[in-house]
């Protein structure tokens, strides 16, 4: 092997590394930029709109709540209460101690060529028992998601909307 061989090889090895080096960063850019996962952290209003029940009461109730989220990688987690309720039985706003709790877990589906998909599972210390929903959304746009649900309270189903609460308050 010659010096001119031993140049050619060095170059080429130069240039692979140099490309690959780009090509990382091209990537990591298109990833980090063009390609991110979704702000999901932050304080969101929920409302449920039921379709289908197996309790006649619950036909076209709409219940709404707050959910604080806030996302570890693809893993969604967060906290959930119960601030409104409209159904045959009445209409009411639940503040403070009458409010139920619930636990948050779910998922962002990173999908390139169409919307994300989001699965968010809730767990609720209903008045009388624990009961979960399951969320299945697309993030419409920055900010809101939409799709459905289903409950074990009643075999429940219906729509769900998602929208996140501005954190900009007016100067004081």
């Amino acid at each position: 092997m010659d010096s001119q061989d031993l140049m050619n090889f060095v170059i080429g090895v130069a240039s692979t590394v140099a490309g690959g080096g780009i090509l990382a960063l091209l990537f990591f850019f298109l990833r980090e930029k063009c390609f991110s996962l979704p702000n999901m952290a932050g304080c969101w209003e929920v409302e449920m709109r039921t379709a289908k029940t197996d309790y006649r009461p619950y036909e076209n109730m709409v219940l709404r709540y707050v959910a604080m989220l806030w996302r570890d990688g693809s893993r969604i987690r967060g906290t959930v209460e119960k601030i409104y309720e409209n159904s045959s039985t009445g209409e009411r706003t639940y503040t403070g101690e009458e409010r139920t709790r619930g636990e948050i877990e779910g998922y962002i589906d990173k999908r390139y060529f169409s919307k994300d998909r989001i699965c968010i599972h809730i767990v609720e210390e209903g008045k009388r028992r624990e009961f979960t929903h399951l969320h299945e959304l697309k993030m419409e746009k920055p900010g809101r998601m939409a799709g459905t649900f289903c409950s074990m309270a009643a075999d429940s189903q219906g729509e769900a909307t998602w929208r996140k609460e501005s954190s900009s308050k007016p100067d004081s």
